[in-house]
């Protein structure tokens, strides 16, 4: 009975060890995992909200993963525990990734009843990876640049109406008001909201969401890595002064008037085009690059709407651009009435430097209008593959005409106006009512963007045009 007594004792207590050793475990993994995700959380923030090197960030997600296995009761500096943290990780499917951390826990566990039969002490380990992935794609993206004057908000206010069910709407503002909702008649249906900072009004009844609100890591924009050969490509252009103006070159066909470029070093004023003969006025107007390298350029004195090297205001108007990259270097690009079709475009505004800041105009579009413009294709800018996938862009330099009431950049569309491709108002504030077609890949990245009116935006067939299109971030346990 001793001996059968003696038995059971053992097996009980080797049963209680191995109990204390399964606690070990899941405590360990209970460490690691959010170790790991603090980490990489630490990382990709470092990187992306501070603009910090990989090495730098690195040493930031590393110290606080170990703090974050510390405050779970693994603290590294006790003798019978031990922490690793690799970034990247050496082990598994994510080892290699640069925007993974892999954090894994160890402890020494003192032989009880098991001594009898082991002869070390045996280690207990945890291991837990977190790594920042993809959410979905955004088709709104307000991200303020580094010294830029604009905040990076994106605003919704008045009545407006925005459907975007396919896709996300993201703002990399660290303001608590990053998406702010003002007044209470804004209505918008999106997949969800992404922001870096806070989210004003997004749970009003008249916001209907999916995935609702995510507050987490800025959002990818993929235009970026564009912005120093778009800056020396329009500092290519001009400068152009009222001496630079040139008589419209064209040739009168069954199809209309056809306008080819102006002289190498010149541009194409309001004034330009006074030699057209009036008796073929109401032609439809053909801007035709063609071939040529020449740049075609519209100036203008003045970035004001109203004072337009290109104004499209009568009904009648019919004005088509053929593909190609058209240049308005201190003027705008005015559509408030005709029909204006384009197919493979890009539309770059740029300009002189005036008081200490440079100026540039933007697309003024009015809802009175017919619009159909769509971005060259992936593979397809002209003369710079800069501009594939891109409709419209203003020089991240420009700060004029930033102002809430009457910006620079303002497209009003309608229910006759499709804008395919790429908006990419990279220091600028953006007021944009666009096209209710939700069928079109529509994407705008602004320095701060306000709703207003009704819009549909998507990120559908987007492929074609290129890397257009914003990724939104999140940081996942991934193993």
């Amino acid at each position: 009975f001793a001996l059968s007594a003696t038995a059971v004792i053992g097996l009980v207590g080797l049963g209680t060890e191995g109990g204390l050793w399964v606690l070990t475990r899941r405590n360990a993994q209970d460490a690691a995992d959010p170790a790991a995700y603090a980490g990489a959380v630490r990382l990709a923030y470092a990187q992306a909200a501070l603009g910090q090197s990989f090495a730098s960030a690195k040493t930031q997600a590393e110290n606080t993963a170990r703090d974050t296995v510390a405050r779970n009761q693994f603290p590294a500096n006790q003798a019978w525990t031990d922490v690793e943290v690799n970034i990247p990780p050496v082990n598994g499917p994510n080892a290699g990734n640069n925007a993974a951390v892999e954090v894994i826990v160890r402890r020494t566990a003192p032989r009880l009843i098991s001594s009898l039969f082991l002869t070390t002490n045996p280690t207990i380990g945890a291991r837990g990876v977190a790594a920042l992935t993809n959410n979905g794609p955004a088709c709104l993206l307000a991200n303020p640049p580094a010294g830029g004057n604009v905040t990076g908000q994106l605003l919704f206010g008045g009545s407006t109406n925005v459907q975007a069910p396919e896709c996300l709407l993201a703002s990399n503002s660290p303001l608590s008001n990053a998406i702010n909702f003002t007044g209470n008649a804004a209505t918008v249906n999106a997949e969800g909201f992404v922001s870096a900072g806070g989210c004003s009004g997004c749970n009003d009844t008249r916001v209907t969401t999916e995935r609702g609100v995510t507050i987490g890591m800025p959002t990818e924009n993929p235009l970026a890595n564009r912005d120093g050969g778009l800056q020396s490509f329009v500092n290519s252009v001009g400068p152009f002064n009222s001496s630079s103006c040139a008589p419209a070159i064209f040739n009168i066909t069954a199809e209309g008037i056809v306008i080819s470029p102006p002289p190498e070093g010149k541009a194409y004023c309001g004034t330009s085009f006074n030699n057209v003969p009036a008796s073929s006025a109401a032609m439809p107007w053909i801007f035709d690059p063609g071939n040529s390298t020449a740049c075609f350029c519209f100036y203008s004195s003045n970035t004001n709407q109203s004072q337009s090297a290109v104004s499209i205001t009568s009904s009648g108007s019919v004005v088509i651009f053929r593909p190609g990259t058209y240049v308005f270097y201190n003027s705008s690009l005015n559509i408030n009435g005709g029909t204006v079709n384009g197919t493979g475009v890009s539309f770059v505004f740029t300009g002189s430097q005036q008081g200490g800041s440079y100026q540039a105009g933007g697309p003024n579009i009015g809802a009175n209008a017919t619009v159909h413009l769509s971005a060259p294709l992936d593979g397809q800018g002209h003369p710079s593959p800069l501009l594939d996938g891109i409709l419209f862009y203003r020089d991240i330099r420009a700060t004029n005409g930033n102002s809430q009431g009457n910006p620079v950049v303002n497209i009003n569309g309608g229910p006759s106006v499709t804008l395919a491709g790429g908006m990419y108002f990279p220091n600028s504030y953006v007021k944009y009512s666009g096209s209710l077609d939700t069928n079109i890949c529509s994407v705008l990245v602004g320095g701060t963007i306000e709703m207003t009116g009704n819009s549909g935006l998507n990120v559908s067939n987007c492929q074609q045009f290129g890397s257009i299109t914003p990724m939104t971030k999140i940081v996942r346990l991934v193993e």
